[in-house]
């Protein structure tokens, strides 16, 4: 047996060593520290005692530390823990200790908006638990399903995929165990609400209903809890009903992501400006933008739904190609389908069939993972073979589409590509559509009607000469046309009535939105 490092294989661990403890006997924390972070690899393999006293010295005072010595402190109890030989070793109150400490570095570093501290504390806490055997798991005790949903949340912030889902379900499945029930409906809500964002609708549905019983039986309360409504609006907004969808995130109090506040304002506003009219467009987005600011992302789900929100503004302000450029076609791999199918939407709208065709031409890889983005994809394969004349392609891929609708109830996905186009194909495969989808077959307002702001040839004119020239006086404008100031005053009033303002610069883009102005 060894009798202890040997010194003479690393020569100044012995006066480091010694520093360190003259430094904690000075009362020198952030010397002794400074000590450790500069020879960390070195004392942590032959001279743990000393590493071991640093962290013992300042337990009682991690909560005054920078985050710096937070992070070190940590992964120096990490490594001397050593998980994958040592933690079963370790006793039931030492084990819980380690990983409540962990847990609240990690909430602590969230908080703070220190993304990648808050992810390495949370993924070193759940890779310890990951090694117990389930009769140590179960003496953790009861505070493990509130660690399990809170590493879940960090997971969340770079991906909402299967290791956020695996810990969620740990959580759900722990809470039911101790009897925590309210961990249990939030576990269950945030199930819900990352399946209904990628379309697995049967599962989203069970989660939901989970959640909902539990309260139900808890509480008394016969209303939905407001950690569910976020994934009840998803489904609402999946039948085509913005105002239902609207209303339950308007009390929506938890979604699958870090970025709470950013996602509930983006989801809201995508649904207002469903609703909306030309003249409530800039309200709109001057609402979405001051939040943006107010909020900037902090997760990856968060930086591609901001991502998706400017696009999908640039479209309702008339900008078609900028929310293109947007679009990092090789965005995450995570977000891939997402940014894929919308890409290839904007281009089909703007008549761009090569690039559409580009775009959706193969299945990304985590394609079964996000149902809701492979059927969007085949819908609009469809809509491009079937404008290039291409009839058993297109046959084919809605057929397909079809199939997939009945798996998952996700009618909102054919909502993808123009009216007009969803109109020829079903009438092509004869197939009788789902109700949610029988208003996407009315002709859309643009096609009733060429000028939705009914305006006359003469106020046509004025307004486009206006949002033209936003500069120009009233009289310049009166005499390109040949009309008096008065007159031309007359009609342009006549035009703000209509389009609802009294701006300019607001009415070209409302102009632009009704497609009235190139």
């Amino acid at each position: 047996m060894s009798d202890g490092p040997d010194w003479a294989s690393v020569p100044d661990i012995a006066s480091i060593t010694a520093d360190i403890f003259r430094a904690l006997s000075e009362a020198d924390a952030e010397h002794a520290l400074l000590l450790v972070e500069t020879h960390w690899r070195a004392l942590v393999q032959h001279a743990p005692h000393a590493v071991r006293a640093v962290t013992a010295t300042l337990d009682r005072d991690d909560a005054n530390l920078p985050p710096r010595w937070r992070t070190l402190i940590a992964n120096t109890r990490l490594f001397l823990a050593a998980p994958s030989t040592h933690v079963e070793a370790q006793d039931d109150s030492e084990l819980r200790r380690h990983l409540s400490e962990l847990t609240h570095l990690a909430r602590a570093a969230r908080e703070a908006g220190d993304i990648p501290a808050a992810q390495m504390h949370a993924q070193r806490a759940s890779a310890a638990f990951r090694h117990l055997p389930p009769p140590q798991r179960e003496r953790l005790g009861p505070d493990l399903p509130r660690h399990l949903l809170e590493w879940a949340r960090i997971a969340s912030i770079g991906d909402i995929g299967r290791e956020m889902r695996d810990l969620l379900s740990l959580a759900y499945s722990w809470s039911m165990w101790f009897g925590d029930h309210h961990t249990a409906v939030l576990a269950a809500s945030e199930l819900a609400a990352a399946d209904a964002l990628a379309g697995r609708t049967i599962t989203a549905q069970y989660w939901r209903d989970r959640a909902i019983t539990l309260h139900r039986a808890n509480t008394g309360d016969k209303e939905p809890p407001a950690s569910v409504r976020f994934a009840l609006a998803i489904a609402a907004s999946d039948r085509f009903d913005a105002t239902a969808a609207l209303q339950h995130i308007q009390s929506s109090a938890s979604v699958p992501a870090i970025d709470h506040p950013l996602m509930i304002e983006a989801f809201r506003t995508f649904w207002r400006l469903e609703l909306a009219r030309p003249a409530e467009i800039p309200a709109i987005t001057a609402d979405i933008l001051n939040t943006m600011r107010e909020h900037p992302p902090l997760g990856v789900l968060g930086r591609h739904v901001s991502t998706f929100l400017a696009a999908r503004l640039d479209l309702a302000h008339g900008y078609g190609k900028r929310a293109i450029r947007r679009l990092d076609p090789c965005a995450d791999s995570a977000f891939q389908a997402w940014t894929a199918t919308f890409r290839a939407s904007i281009h089909l709208h703007l008549g761009d069939l090569a690039q559409a065709d580009l775009d959706t031409s193969t299945s990304p890889e985590r394609a079964r993972e996000w149902p809701r983005a492979e059927m969007e994809r085949l819908t609009i394969r469809a809509a491009i073979h079937h404008r290039r004349g291409e009839t058993d392609q297109a046959r084919a891929a809605i057929t397909n589409v079809f199939a997939l609708l009945r798996s998952h109830d996700l009618p909102r996905s054919l909502g993808i590509i123009p009216r007009r186009d969803l109109r020829q194909l079903i009438e092509l495969t004869g197939v009788q559509p789902p109700d949610a989808v029988r208003d996407l077959l009315r002709p859309e307002r643009a096609e009733q009607d060429a000028d939705p702001l009914h305006l006359t040839e003469r106020e046509h004119t004025v307004a486009v000469l206006v949002a033209e020239n936003p500069t120009a006086t009233i009289a310049a404008l009166a005499e390109r046309i040949g009309v008096s100031r008065n007159t031309f005053k007359a009609q342009l009033a006549a035009v703000y009535r209509k389009a609802g303002t009294s701006s300019r610069t607001e009415l070209a883009t409302i102009l632009r939105h009704a497609s009235l102005l190139g």
